[in-house]
């Protein structure tokens, strides 16, 4: 910009201009003069700017006062605010507003205030600009932003509470986030309007008090509160309260944060409860962690006191030890093998074994049962495993270990199950062949919640003393196929039903001359169900080998006709007449059907597996 001489008689305000112009180029505030232009392009150019407007534009003075220059050209997404202030000075009226600037290196957030510029009665032609870079406070404004919104999406609750003049009794809050509203079930304007100390601190004032305390030390407080909610219910919330000093000795500012934490405090007490319950409870209770025994596992991570009593030591001495310290060498090897092996497969147990105390040596019988606990996709994470002393019992019942000896020495699977209640069994023991087997039968019916109907209904003939049977297929890879599950009941001398056994009795398949294995199967299926005293266990067996053989059902009506077994393939269909005593007392006639493709030689086995029931005399 060109300096214009000061007219003659004015020489002695030339140090003054000077002055005002220096003081101009040092400020740290943008200083231009803007020109009206009359142009709607260009409406306005530079005539004059300082050092620093050289600086946040990043354009030398000489480019600044070309009018092309861009910057402080009006943008075009600009231009409708840029009119509005542009009338407002020429109107003789300063503005002030921000702008992000596009300089040669950089854009630039500006705080611009604009003064006119009068010249003696005319208008406006002139007016100041003064720029101030606002981008720090712009750019930290935006953090802020986007802190809140990230606040807000938090699953915590969060609040931010102000201290007037430092007390920290004068506060009130300033913030809160949605996930504290929902957690308190007060809306956003009474927790600002209201606070929350009240609510939060109800049911334990005095620890308001201590939260003041600690806060004021410059510690941050934590602890579990039992808070009060806008809707009168109660509820477990983790409150942590971090305060903020605005000078070196006065704290002005504390964040607060809310995490719900009733699950956990729900858990707890449960836990509490238990650990309560397993001190208490008469029988022992064993966990162990998963280690196979041949790694040396596993080992006990937790025993309660009736455990450390039966073994003669104190619950701290307990856990660490391998749980196979505590069985007797007088336990019989297959008994101890039979053990060892399901814990190797991490498979359930259920055995009766002698446990040597370890203070005094002496053995004691104990009944014992451990299951697997799994977690996520099956893993095995610990061993549960619960029992009880049974030596009185043992020493009274002297045929048991009789029993149990021939028991073991069976060649079929057999398990003894005690009786809880009515329809509830316990596993008490298994022979050593039963041990082979990864789930029994019987095991597969009682956990199996459909099976509870069929239990209920034989229930009465076992409280009787009567046997049941059932016929069961088996997996397709066993070589068995067909069992017969055979369950006797065990009786005191009261005729109470206390203990029930399971026996699976294999269907043993003869071969005969010229005949394929589906023939004798269907024989040896039709001689296994006449073996069956109860014609009800006779006829679900009946049923239960149409549709697991054939794909077939059957139904039964009462008839007076004697008719041989006839065979309908073409309608896949048939008939055949079972003599009265076979599935009941009356002559029956039974019409079966089968879906799919038989072929001749699966029909004829039919055929044969029917022919055996109607000749069963």
């Amino acid at each position: 910009m060109t300096k214009k001489s000061p007219p003659p008689g004015d020489r002695s305000d030339v140090p003054l201009v000077e002055l005002l112009e220096f003081a101009i180029e040092q400020v740290n505030d943008g200083i231009a003069i803007m020109k009206f232009t009359g142009d709607v392009t260009v409406p306005v150019r530079i005539v004059y700017a300082n050092e620093t407007i050289e600086r946040l534009s990043g354009y030398s003075r000489e480019e600044l006062l070309d009018p092309s220059n861009p910057f402080l050209q009006v943008q075009p997404q600009n231009r409708a605010l840029y009119e509005a202030h542009f009338a407002e000075v020429r109107a003789g009226q300063p503005v002030r507003f921000e702008v992000e600037l596009g300089g040669k290196d950089r854009s630039t957030w500006m705080d611009i205030r604009w003064s006119p510029l009068r010249y003696s009665t005319g208008g406006v032609t002139h007016y100041v600009a003064v720029l101030r870079d606002i981008t720090e406070r712009r750019q930290i404004q935006a953090e802020q932003e986007l802190l809140y919104r990230a606040i807000e999406q938090a699953h915590d609750g969060i609040c931010i509470l102000e201290f007037s003049g430092g007390d920290l009794h004068r506060r009130h809050v300033t913030y809160a986030n949605d996930a504290v509203c929902e957690m308190m079930k007060l809306s956003r304007e009474q927790i600002l309007t209201q606070g929350l100390a009240q609510p939060v601190f109800a049911e334990n004032p005095e620890l308001l008090e201590h939260c003041i305390a600690e806060v004021s030390r410059g510690a941050t407080f934590e602890h579990d509160v039992h808070v009060r909610r806008g809707d009168d219910t109660l509820r477990w919330l983790h409150v942590t309260a971090s305060p903020f000093y605005v000078e070196r000795d006065r704290v002005g500012r504390l964040t607060v944060t809310y995490r719900d934490i009733e699950d956990r405090k729900r858990s707890e007490e449960q836990l509490t409860l238990l650990h309560s319950i397993l001190s208490e409870t008469s029988d022992f209770i064993v966990i162990a962690n998963t280690t196979r025994p041949s790694e040396g596992g596993p080992q006990v991570t937790y025993a309660n006191p009736a455990f450390a009593e039966l073994v003669g030591l104190k619950g701290d001495r307990v856990v660490g030890r391998g749980l196979l310290e505590f069985l007797s060498p007088r336990n019989e090897g297959k008994r101890v093998a039979g053990v060892t092996s399901r814990l190797e497969r991490h498979q359930s147990i259920a055995n009766e074994l002698l446990l040597r105390r370890i203070d005094d040596g002496n053995d004691v019988w104990i009944e014992l049962t451990g299951h697997q606990v799994r977690g996520e996709g099956g893993r095995p994470v610990s061993w549960f495993l619960i029992g009880k002393d049974i030596s009185v019992r043992k020493q009274s019942y002297a045929q048991t270990v009789q029993l149990t000896k021939a028991l073991d020495l069976a060649e079929e699977p057999i398990a003894i199950y005690g009786v809880i209640k009515p329809y509830e069994l316990k596993m008490q023991h298994m022979n050593e062949r039963a041990t082979a087997f990864d789930q029994l039968l019987f095991e597969n019916v009682l956990l199996d919640p459909s099976q509870g109907k069929w239990i209920e209904s034989v229930w009465p003939a076992l409280e009787s003393g009567r046997s049941v049977n059932r016929l069961v297929r088996v997996a397709e890879n066993d070589s068995r196929r067909w069992v017969t599950l055979e369950i006797l009941p065990l009786s005191t001398g009261k005729d109470s039903l206390t203990s029930i056994i399971a026996i699976e009795h294999g269907l043993r398949l003869a071969m005969y001359d010229g005949l394929a294995d589906g023939v004798a199967t269907a024989l040896a299926l039709g001689r296994e169900i006449l073996r069956y005293t109860d014609l009800d266990a006779r006829r679900d067996a009946f049923l239960e080998v149409l549709r697991e053989e054939w794909c077939a059902k059957g139904s039964f009506n009462f008839t007076d006709h004697v008719v041989d077994v006839v065979f309908r393939v073409k309608d896949r269909n048939g008939t055949a007449v079972m003599p009265g005593g076979v599935f009941f007392e009356r002559s029956t006639a039974v019409d079966f059907s089968w879906s799919g493709d038989n072929p001749p030689r699966r029909l004829t086995a039919l055929r044969i597996f029917l022919e055996t029931l109607t000749s069963s005399d």
